[in-house]
């Protein structure tokens, strides 16, 4: 599995980190069967908030939704977050976007769906108390209804590896939410997909990866 390789060849202490419990690799048939249940679940979402994503004259105004599944095993498998123009679907007292904030404290850079997504994940995990080596060959799938932001992605393509805990602190304080999710569970592959391209995004270890 190539996110695998990625983060074993990132590290040099090896075994302790990297013990755990091999998994099989899902298929290209098994991802897009996921990806496929993530577009309906948006789908359907969106339909659900009563709220129309763009105007007649397509200006975005109704927000982004975001999905997301894993094949952890966990008690809860599946995830969806919105942004607050969601305001049907959002709840304010949401704790889980508290978790993982942005980078910067500009007011529309807070609580996007992804922000929310995230921090429901770690919710989950947290709960589990499942451990870096424990959730190695694992994945979690994401899908959004638009492109990912420049906030929430910054710092995926940094080429520089802090080598001190002074440095990690640094990285961490100005990465984007998906980093910073990513850096706390550095062997958990992340595969984003969205409705607007065909883009896809392969996160592992803070990192985008091929």
């Amino acid at each position: 599995m190539r996110y695998v390789e990625n983060l074993q060849a990132s590290r040099q202490d090896g075994a302790d980190y990297l013990e755990g419990h091999p998994i099989e690799p899902l298929t290209e048939a098994e991802k897009a069967a996921i990806t496929q249940r993530l577009d309906q679940r948006l789908t359907q979402a969106r339909r659900a908030s009563q709220i129309p994503r763009v105007t007649e004259n397509k200006h975005v105004q109704g927000g982004a939704i975001a999905v997301a599944e894993t094949n952890l095993p966990l008690p809860k498998q599946a995830f969806m977050a919105t942004s607050p123009n969601v305001h049907t679907l959002f709840d304010r007292a949401d704790e889980s976007y508290h978790t993982f904030k942005p980078a910067t404290d500009f007011p529309q850079a807070q609580n996007h769906a992804e922000q929310g997504l995230v921090g429901k994940i770690h919710q989950a995990l947290k709960a589990a108390n499942w451990t870096t080596r424990q959730m190695l060959g694992y994945s979690v799938f994401m899908h959004i209804e638009q492109k990912v932001c420049f906030n929430c992605s910054l710092g995926l393509n940094d080429v520089t590896t802090p080598t001190n805990n002074s440095e990690r602190a640094i990285e961490y304080k100005r990465a984007g939410v998906l980093k910073k999710f990513s850096l706390t569970y550095p062997s958990l592959a992340i595969e984003i997909t969205n409705q607007q391209d065909d883009e896809i995004i392969h996160i592992m270890a803070g990192k985008r990866v091929q």
